[in-house]
């Protein structure tokens, strides 16, 4: 065998240098994506936090809390200075007012621990009346609150996904983009969809009874067409096996605008049309307000997906 000669071995040397050059820099663009989608998926997480905090502070009067318990300020209440047998007492050695009146055990009768066999005098809960319409709108914002936590863990996934690109593999060579015309549609007719709802509900204040009709009946329709663009955008994708990453998103994305977003709207707006048309929705205008909510996260959940699709490929 030759000898390898002065030349040779500085190619070597030079190829093994490039090498380690290519695989530092590689390693260092992963590095900086993942740093990238973490910081991504923590900011949406504190996101949502923040709003569900928000959300819930504002709600009062869903339990009921003895004085005692609500009180900031005065004596406090002592349990172990007084024996099994006994009441619970107050600090300043009295009964408390509102857990009633103790007296000795007796054995073999059933008694609750802290006040056997007496005469409790239990304070009646407190309740909040909710009238119908708080219960609707509690109900949607929680429905549109569960629906929009499902929608932002997805897209943060995907935008996780796509600052990760490990191994290059976020997007298969057969998996091109979404149309974007058919995804204009959609959204156009999710918003107008909305916006006929709204309109036929000032046909209620008004009393104008057809423009109600006509108003709820368009959104249905609309909403109906929405539908079939997006069966019809999801059949174009026509990806090959196996999904990658944007490819699965993707088809996640219209499907779920499709059958979770755009049939409940059209069932719920066809049970309220079903009101309308038997003279039921007399002083019901907060089922016409809820409903009005949902059409409008639709259209809110439409442009987003329009956005993601023209924008990440």
């Amino acid at each position: 065998m030759d000898e390898i000669g002065p030349s040779h071995k500085l190619l070597i040397r030079w190829c093994s240098t490039d090498r380690r050059q290519h695989a530092s820099t590689e390693g260092a663009d992963v590095s900086k994506r993942h740093g990238v989608g973490l910081i991504t998926a923590l900011v949406g997480t504190g996101i949502v936090f923040f709003l569900l905090v928000l959300g819930t502070r504002s709600l009062s009067g869903l339990g009921y809390e003895p004085a005692a318990l609500g009180a900031t300020t005065g004596p406090d209440i002592a349990l172990s200075a007084f024996p099994d047998s006994y009441v619970c007492h107050g600090s300043n050695g009295g009964p408390h007012p509102e857990w009633g009146t103790g007296g000795p055990r007796v054995m073999g009768a059933p008694a609750i621990a802290g006040a056997a066999v007496d005469t409790a005098v239990a304070p009646a809960l407190a309740t909040h009346s909710y009238s119908k319409g708080d219960q609707v709108h509690i109900a949607t914002i929680l429905m549109i609150i569960s629906d929009a936590t499902f929608v932002l863990a997805l897209y943060l996934a995907f935008l996780y996904l796509h600052g990760l690109h490990t191994q290059h593999a976020f997007k298969g060579a057969g998996e091109a983009r979404p149309s974007l015309v058919g995804g204009l549609l959609v959204t156009l007719g999710s918003v107008a969809a909305a916006a006929a709802f709204a309109w036929g509900r000032g046909g209620m204040h008004a009393a104008d009874r057809p423009r109600l009709r006509a108003g709820v009946t368009l959104a249905i329709v609309i909403s109906l067409a929405a539908l079939v663009g997006d069966v019809l955008v999801y059949g174009a994708l026509d990806y090959p096996a196996p999904l990658h990453a944007y490819g699965s998103f993707m088809a996640l994305f219209v499907l779920h605008h499709a059958f979770r977003h755009l049939v409940a709207g059209v069932l719920i707006g066809a049970l309220v049309l079903g009101r309308i048309l038997r003279n039921r929705m007399s002083g019901r205008d907060y089922v016409m307000q809820a409903t009005g909510w949902w059409f409008w996260w639709i259209a809110i959940t439409a442009v987003l997906m329009l956005v993601l699709m023209a924008t990440i490929q």
